[in-house]
């Protein structure tokens, strides 16, 4: 009978423990890990296949659990921009703030969707002809 291990969620700290493990004796095996963290071999792998960032993660984000990027960077840093303005101005962000925020947006929505048609029309696929 299979034992199915139960799934495990490693902190930044964690997998940057790992990394600086690894750094320090390469003779190490991803087995050891494994058995110490109680994560699969692919795990170890996909862990230290992306040192360079958790190496570089900061105090701050040690006991973080999930890093996810944004699924559109320049939206997410266009908002950071727009909130911290306003927060500023000492403002409170509330729905009368939003919704000019929203009027003030509007070409930019238009700006967004004539590029999206623009970038889909060059990048069609084009046949050569001999």
């Amino acid at each position: 009978m299979l034992i199915k291990r139960k799934r495990v969620s490693l902190s930044a700290k964690q997998k940057r423990e790992i990394c600086e493990m690894k750094e320090k004796d390469p003779t190490l095996q991803n087995v050891e890990f494994t058995q110490k963290y109680n994560v699969g071999k692919s795990t170890i792998t996909d862990i230290l296949r992306e040192s360079d960032r958790w190496l570089t993660i900061t105090e701050s984000q040690k006991n973080t659990k999930k890093f996810r990027r944004p699924k559109w960077p320049q939206l997410e840093g266009a908002l950071g921009l727009w909130v911290n303005n306003v927060l500023n101005t000492k403002q409170d962000i509330d729905s009368n703030i939003l919704k000019q925020g929203e009027a003030e947006s509007a070409p930019l929505a238009e700006s967004i969707k004539r590029d999206y048609f623009a970038l889909q029309v060059t990048t069609t696929p084009c046949t050569l002809q001999p």
